[in-house]
């Protein structure tokens, strides 16, 4: 499975392959196929980390059985229990089976029984399959369509390569800081850069200085910070061996009503410095999962000078 994460995270295509039909569906949908007494539904409907509210990891459509349609979606999970053919539940995947861009998961399980002992240390890994394959999507869109003067103001003032989303046309700039927003009135979408030396990801207060200084409020009384005990530190590995960090959590603005998720991507270089990339929405009223996962695509385009 490990080699299975791995292998959907370094594809370099994910677009649409001409010789096959476009798949259906909408982003972090799935169409799941012959689960019995829900048990896959369950791990597909587990809460997203990181939201102030309850929303799920996916937007599952059952079926009993496959039929053409569902065959072309852009994400299935098929589920087969036989105990001649199978001595364990296992994972597998397969690319553009029946359409194209389409990730088919298949879960094989000698009985319900064990589906449901056995599934729930994979739970994990089967929805960071999915999406991990839904943020390359996001990211071959990306390729396609950005803003290249704010990857130019990026590169100028950080050295570094990075995609930033097309309707993100608005900037402001600080010492060592970028803030690039598309300040929608519903769904205001946000990314900002800065440099950190040290930088313990655990410790927002950092955070919190540079909010405090780059983007207030109405009047200079206002300010974001992060909302205490919210943010949460993961340490992964970079294609090159080093360490890195994604922090998610909640941010608010402190004197007005205002606030909501933040994720952060903290890469500490070989030039000795920590670069900071975050992404944060404020969508009152909206779901945020698919704002929040289109972001942080955004955030793993990121190339620095190691």
């Amino acid at each position: 499975m490990a080699v299975a994460l791995i292998s959907v995270m370094t594809l370099t295509d994910c677009g649409r392959s001409p010789l096959m039909p476009q798949s259906g569906g909408k982003p972090y949908e799935v169409v799941l196929i012959g689960d019995r007494d829900s048990i896959v539904y369950h791990e597909l409907d587990a809460d997203v980390e990181g939201l102030p509210q309850s929303e799920p990891s996916f937007d599952v459509l059952m079926t009993d059985s496959a039929t053409g349609i569902d065959l072309l979606a852009r994400n299935v999970v098929r589920v087969s229990i036989d105990s001649l053919r199978y001595s364990r539940t296992h994972i597998r995947y397969d690319q553009d089976v029946n359409a194209s861009p389409q990730l088919m998961v298949y879960i094989h399980t000698p009985s319900a029984k064990a589906l449901r002992q056995e599934l729930p240390p994979l739970g994990g890994r089967l929805r960071q399959l999915l999406t991990q394959a839904e943020m390359k999507r996001a990211q071959t869109f990306l390729n396609e369509k950005h803003n290249d003067e704010a990857e130019r103001m990026i590169e100028k003032m950080f050295g570094v390569k990075m995609h930033i989303p097309a309707d993100l046309t608005l900037s402001k700039q600080g010492e060592r800081f970028l803030w690039f927003s598309n300040q929608s009135a519903e769904a205001q979408r946000c990314i900002c850069l800065y440099e950190m030396n040290p930088y313990p990801a655990q410790d927002m207060s950092k955070r919190d200085s540079v909010m405090r200084c780059n983007i207030k409020g109405e009047t200079d009384s206002m300010y974001m910070r992060t909302v205490a005990n919210t943010a949460t530190a993961y340490k992964q590995k970079r294609a090159n061996g080093q360490e890195e960090y994604i922090v998610r959590g909640l941010w608010e603005m402190y004197g007005d009503a205002m606030g909501g998720p933040f994720v952060q991507r903290i890469i500490p270089t070989e030039s000795q410095r920590t670069i900071v990339c975050e992404a944060f929405v404020f969508a009152p009223g909206m779901s945020k999962r698919n704002l929040m996962r289109q972001l942080e695509a955004v955030l793993m385009t990121l190339e620095t000078d190691n």
